[in-house]
């Protein structure tokens, strides 16, 4: 349960657990039981992009979320969001308040907010 991120063949991965109810069949109770998942970073930056699953059985919808490296919070990523998320970068917010496909360009923005905000490492 410590390990928060892993890094396979130069790929970053969040490590993800969840809990799936699953029916004993002996008694027929549900139980849950800890599932771990790996989901890629998709965008790496000061606003990293993942998804998670929507339903924990299956990957055929996922949420989009955004780690975001000033505050290590993470917040579930939509048009509400990314404006505050974006605030800071004031040319950025203000084209994506008159952007007229908010929600189909989300990670455009997401991508152009990465390029002119680099993250800086100090050692």
């Amino acid at each position: 349960d410590q390990l928060w991120a892993i890094c396979i063949n130069g790929v970053p991965m969040k490590v993800m657990n969840m809990r799936l109810q699953i029916q004993n069949t002996r008694n027929s109770i549900m139980e849950t039981e800890p599932v771990y998942f790996l989901t890629r970073f998709s965008m790496i930056g000061k606003l990293t992009y993942y998804q998670m699953p929507r339903d924990r059985r299956y990957w055929t919808t996922t949420i989009d979320y955004v780690l975001k490296y000033d505050d290590l919070n993470t917040y579930k990523l939509n048009k509400r969001t990314i404006v505050s998320l974006i605030s800071d970068d004031h040319e950025l917010l203000e084209k994506f308040k008159n952007e007229p496909n908010k929600k189909k360009n989300i990670l455009i923005y997401l991508s152009e907010y990465n390029r002119r905000n680099p993250v800086n490492v100090k050692e």
